[in-house]
């Protein structure tokens, strides 16, 4: 008889992060529907890092909506707005999440690849 397979010791990877009201959040691993959001804006986001996008401003608002996404998606349940992600974050701290949430899924698909 096979050993018996137990999901309830799936260890869940959760990347802290710290908000600039000084509460932490622990943002887990991303849904399907993330992963395609982050597809699709990819090229966008890298427009806003080297100034290339021609719309400022809707390129803006699309990572405000994918960063508050991310940031919403923790173990706390805390929601997290576009509002505050725009008022108390803006581009630099937007774009220092989504850097920091790519390297999160990146060391943790390296980290499965090795087992």
């Amino acid at each position: 008889m096979a050993a018996m397979l137990d999901l309830t010791k799936i260890r869940k990877s959760y990347l802290p992060v710290r908000l600039p009201d000084n509460t932490v959040v622990n943002v887990g691993t991303p849904q399907k529907h993330m992963y395609e959001e982050f597809v699709r804006i990819d090229p966008i986001l890298k427009g806003l890092s080297d100034d290339s996008i021609e719309d400022t401003n809707e390129a803006l608002d699309i990572l405000y909506s994918y960063v508050a996404l991310i940031l919403s998606n923790n173990k706390e349940q805390r929601e997290i707005s576009e509002e505050f992600v725009r008022d108390e974050l803006q581009m630099e701290g937007a774009l220092m999440v989504t850097y920091a949430f790519a390297d999160f899924l990146n060391a943790k698909k390296a980290a499965e690849a090795k087992n």
